[in-house]
């Protein structure tokens, strides 16, 4: 599991600085494989909404650790050049999960 955070981890440093270097290497949403990539490590369920919106979700809440919050934001801030946002997801019984937005709208 460490490496697969790992793994993504340095994916998405390497998509940030090329995307940082290059002023047409932003990733359309579409192309969400980083994103995926970093979520699933992270033990979440990833979710392709539509080309403006992708979604990663974990059950708990806070179900991210800081570190792994900034990962994603840096990742979706930089790299898709979108927003990014954390929410609680009611889910009785069960109590709530976290959700992580990247969006373009």
């Amino acid at each position: 599991m460490r490496f697969k955070l790992l793994i993504a981890v340095l994916v998405a440093v390497v998509v940030s600085f090329v995307a940082v270097g290059v002023a047409t290497a932003t990733l359309p949403l579409t192309q969400s494989q980083p994103f995926r990539a970093v979520c699933e490590a992270q033990g979440g369920g990833f979710f392709a909404v539509s080309s403006s919106l992708i979604i990663c979700e974990k059950r708990g809440f806070p179900a991210f650790t800081p570190t792994q919050l900034a990962v994603q934001q840096t990742l979706c801030e930089r790299v898709y050049v979108a927003s990014f946002r954390v929410l609680a997801i009611s889910n009785p019984p069960l109590g709530s999960d976290t959700a992580t937005i990247c969006s373009t709208d």
